[in-house]
């Protein structure tokens, strides 16, 4: 049978594919013809995002209609840029360790009784 996809620019493209087939291997088959590596991307026809696991049919695909394919992008550049605000967040535990004087507040008022 035959899949059409749509990306998300609204670009059109057709998959054959059997009914049997698995979703990992449509995905792989996108591959091939997109160069979009399987692992990055996400099927997602009629609302619902399609497990690799199962198969073409299990999902009650029509030929008129379309499949979504998103592709995400791999983060190694945003982890690394993520690693410096960690060091950030002690600077904010530190502030946070000077409401200590309260304490002496409280030992204030022991002295006032």
């Amino acid at each position: 049978m035959k899949l059409t996809f749509r990306d998300l620019k609204q670009q059109k493209f057709v998959i054959e594919a059997e009914p049997t087939e698995l979703i990992s291997d449509v995905k792989a088959k996108i591959e091939k013809e997109k160069g979009w590596e399987a692992a990055q991307q996400k099927l997602i026809y009629s609302g619902k995002i399609l497990q690799d696991a199962n198969t073409v049919e299990s999902y009650k695909i029509e030929e008129k209609g379309f499949i979504v394919c998103m592709v995400s992008k791999p983060k190694p550049a945003p982890a690394a840029s993520a690693a410096p605000k960690e060091p950030a967040t002690p600077a904010p535990a530190a502030a946070s360790s000077t409401p200590a004087p309260p304490p002496v507040i409280s030992s204030n008022s022991g002295t006032n009784t």
